[in-house]
C-alpha cells in the first residue's frame, strides 16, 4: 500500500488521507509532553479478550515480561542476575526520561538509576531491576516502548 500524503492538523494529529479522522499522534512537542506520540486514534479500538489480537501495546508488555522472565526474584546465583538485567533497566530508564517526559539529568522529574554496586545478594539485584523497569514501563507510551523492544529485546 503506498500513501501520496500524510496530513497533520493543528493538535499533532496524522491522517493518511485527508478527512479521514484515524491515524497516529505526530511528534510535536504538544504530543510529546501528553505521552501521545506514535499513539493511535479514531477507529474502531480492539477490547481484550473478544478473540482478536491483542493491541501493539499488549505484545510489548508480553515482550517485556517475558525478558523480565529470564531473570528470578530468588536468585542464588549472580549467573541469575547479570548484566542483562542492569542494561534494560538503565535502557527503560533511559528512554523514558529522554522520549516519554523528555527530561534530562538534573531537570525536576529526571528518573535517576539504581545504585548496583549497592546490592548485595543477586535477589535483590533482579527484584530491584525489574520494580524499576515494572514501574517505568507502565508510564511508557508506546512509541518509548517500541524504542526498547527494538534497542534491547530483539538484540
Amino acid at each position: 500500500m503506498v500513501f501520496e500524503k500524510i496530513h497533520i492538523d493543528s493538535i499533532g494529529k496524522s491522517f493518511i488521507e485527508k478527512g479521514k479522522k484515524t491515524g497516529f499522534y505526530a511528534d510535536t512537542f504538544e504530543n510529546r509532553k501528553a505521552g501521545r506520540v506514535g499513539q493511535q486514534f479514531g477507529g474502531k479500538s480492539e477490547k481484550k479478550g473478544s478473540g482478536e489480537k491483542g493491541t501493539p501495546s499488549d505484545e510489548m508488555d508480553k515482550a517485556i515480561e517475558k525478558k523480565l522472565s529470564q531473570y528470578p526474584d530468588n536468585a542464588t546465583s549472580w549467573g541469575d542476575a547479570d548484566d542483562g538485567i542492569r542494561d534494560l533497566a538503565r535502557e527503560v530508564r533511559e528512554t523514558y526520561n529522554e522520549l516519554t517526559i523528555n527530561v534530562l539529568e538534573g531537570d525536576k522529574g529526571y528518573v535517576e538509576s539504581l545504585d548496583f554496586k549497592s546490592f548485595k545478594t543477586p535477589s535483590e539485584w533482579n527484584t530491584k531491576a525489574k520494580k524499576q523497569i515494572r514501574t517505568l514501563w507502565s508510564k511508557m507510551t508506546d512509541w518509548s516502548k517500541e524504542n526498547v523492544i527494538e534497542n534491547i529485546i530483539t538484540d
